[in-house]
């Protein structure tokens, strides 16, 4: 058990000082884990498995893929702009504009792939803009 405790917190230390390289590192310390309780006991690796929630992490590696090809494509700096032009430069009508739009989306998609995806946009679109982020999430 002192195993799984050491991987754990050298896992989470690797993440915290090297945050470029988060995702090998998590899935090292995540293998590792894995191979350590299934060698110790420590814990059912089938159990582990059982409670995997798939669904979320196949849904979030495809839209970290549809994200990176949609800023390749220029799509998120054309809905930036889009949003920008629309709205004629006022905030308040930015902030009636992108849930107007997020309603739209989600007629057609999962509400957590429209929150996910326009998250990634919203806060492009902040940077890109120098608009507050907090008003533009909540709304």
């Amino acid at each position: 058990m002192i195993f799984v405790v050491i991987v754990s917190i050298l896992t989470y230390i690797g993440m915290v000082f090297f945050s470029k390289h988060r995702t090998p590192i998590a899935l090292m310390g995540s293998g590792l884990l894995l191979i350590l309780g299934s060698l110790t006991g420590a814990f059912d690796v089938n159990a582990a498995f059982a409670k995997f929630p798939s669904e979320i992490v196949v849904l979030i590696i495809v839209l970290a893929i549809f994200t990176k090809i949609f800023e390749d494509l220029g799509l998120i700096d054309y809905i930036g702009y889009m949003f920008i032009t629309s709205s004629k430069g006022k905030k308040s009508l930015l902030m009636i504009i992108i849930p107007i739009v997020m309603y739209a989306c989600s007629l057609f998609m999962n509400n957590l792939t429209v929150v996910l995806l326009f998250t990634y946009m919203l806060l492009y679109i902040a940077v890109e803009y120098n608009l507050p982020i907090i008003p533009l999430l909540v709304s």
